[in-house]
C-alpha cells in the first residue's frame, strides 16, 4: 500500500497565488514603514530643531499629532511585518505553500498592534481637516500656547482611545480557536468570533468623516476666497490618499463580511493592512516635499539676495553718475 506524504502534496493553484500575493503586500508594507518613519521622524527633528529649513513658520497641532502618531505606530508595526516576510520565505521558496508555518499565538500578538493602528489612523485625517475648518471659520491662532496644547491634547486622547478600543475587542479572541487558526497565514485569519468587523466598521465610519469633512474643506476654501497655501495643500493630499489607500479598501471588506459571513483577506490578503503605511508613505513624502525647504531652493534664493545685494550698488553707483551729468550740463 503506497502512502503519500504531507509534504508530497500539491498545494492548490489559490493557495500558491495567495503566498505570493501576501509575499508581495508584505514587502511593499515593511518598504513603506521604513520610508514613513525616516521621513517623518526627520520632519518631526527638522521642526522643533531645525525651523529655519521649514517652508512654514511652525507645524499646527494635529500635524504634529499626525507625524507623531505615525511615525511611532508604523514602527510597532515593523516586527509583524518581520515575521510574516522573513519566516514564510523559506517555506514559500522550498514549495511548502500548505504547511502552517506561522505560530497562531505569536501571529497573535504581532498582528494585534498592526490592527489597532490601522483602525486608528483614518481619525489623524479626520482630525487634520476639522482642525483646518477651525482655522478658516474662526480665524483662530494656532501660536496661542492653550488653544495648541488643547487640540494636541483633544487629538491625542481620540486617537488613543480608538486604538485602545480596538486592541481590547480583539482580545476577545483569546483563547484562540487552534483547531480552526492553526493554518492561519494572515492575522485578520483569527478573527473567528469577530470577522475583523469591530475594527473594520470603526474605520469605514471614520473614512466616511473624512469625505464629509474634505467636501466641507473644499467649500470653506471656495466660498472664503481663501489662497491655496501649503498648510491646506497637503492636508487636500492626506484626505484624497486617506480616502483612496483606507476608506475603500476597509469598505470592500466589510461589505464582503457582511454578505458572504467570510473574512476577504483569506482570498486577496491583507489588502487593507497593507495599504495603511503606504498611504503614510505617500503623506511622508508629501508632507516633506511641500514643507521643507530643498536644497536647490535654498541656494537660488540666496543667489536672488546675493544679486540684490551687488545690483543695489551698482544702481546707486549709476544714479549718482546721472545727477553729475545734469549737474555739469
Amino acid at each position: 500500500m503506497n502512502v503519500i506524504s504531507s509534504s508530497s502534496v500539491v498545494p492548490s493553484s489559490s493557495t500558491v497565488l495567495l503566498d505570493f500575493v501576501l509575499l508581495f503586500e508584505h514587502i511593499l508594507s515593511l518598504c513603506a514603514k521604513f520610508g514613513s518613519v525616516s521621513l517623518m521622524s526627520a520632519l518631526l527633528f527638522i521642526a522643533h530643531f531645525r525651523k529655519g529649513k521649514l517652508r512654514v513658520d511652525s507645524l499646527s497641532p494635529c500635524m504634529q499629532l499626525y507625524l507623531v502618531a505615525q511615525t511611532v505606530c508604523s514602527a510597532m508595526g515593523i516586527p509583524y511585518v518581520f515575521y510574516m516576510l522573513f519566516w514564510a520565505l523559506p517555506h514559500i521558496w522550498s514549495g511548502l505553500h500548505d504547511n502552517p508555518y506561522y505560530s497562531p499565538y505569536v501571529l497573535f500578538w504581532t498582528g494585534i498592534i498592526e490592527i489597532s493602528y490601522i483602525t486608528a489612523a483614518p481619525c489623524l485625517v479626520t482630525l487634520l481637516a476639522l482642525e483646518r475648518c477651525l482655522i478658516l471659520k474662526t480665524g483662530a491662532n494656532l501660536n496661542v500656547s492653550w488653544l495648541k496644547h488643547l487640540l494636541f491634547g483633544v487629538g491625542t486622547l481620540t486617537f488613543i482611545g480608538l486604538w485602545a478600543s480596538t486592541f481590547i475587542l480583539y482580545l476577545r479572541e483569546l483563547p484562540l480557536q487552534l483547531d480552526k487558526v492553526s493554518n492561519c497565514k494572515t492575522t485578520s485569519c483569527e478573527t473567528i468570533r469577530t470577522l475583523s468587523i469591530h475594527s473594520v466598521a470603526p474605520k469605514v465610519v471614520v473614512g466616511l468623516i473624512n469625505i464629509v469633512c474634505c467636501f466641507g474643506f473644499l467649500l470653506m476654501l471656495r466660498s472664503f476666497g481663501m489662497p491655496a497655501n501649503l498648510k491646506n495643500r497637503v492636508v487636500k493630499m492626506a484626505i484624497f490618499t486617506e480616502i483612496f489607500f483606507n476608506t475603500l479598501p476597509a469598505l470592500g471588506a466589510l461589505l464582503f463580511n457582511w454578505s458572504t459571513g467570510l473574512v476577504m483577506a483569506n482570498y486577496v490578503g491583507e489588502l487593507s493592512i497593507s495599504a495603511c503605511p503606504v498611504d503614510a508613505f505617500i503623506c511622508a513624502v508629501i508632507y516633506w516635499r511641500n514643507l521643507v525647504k530643498r536644497g536647490g531652493v535654498a541656494q537660488q534664493q540666496q543667489n536672488n539676495i546675493n544679486l540684490m545685494t551687488v545690483a543695489k550698488p551698482m544702481t546707486t553707483m549709476a544714479n549718482r553718475n546721472v545727477d553729475r551729468r545734469q549737474t555739469i550740463r
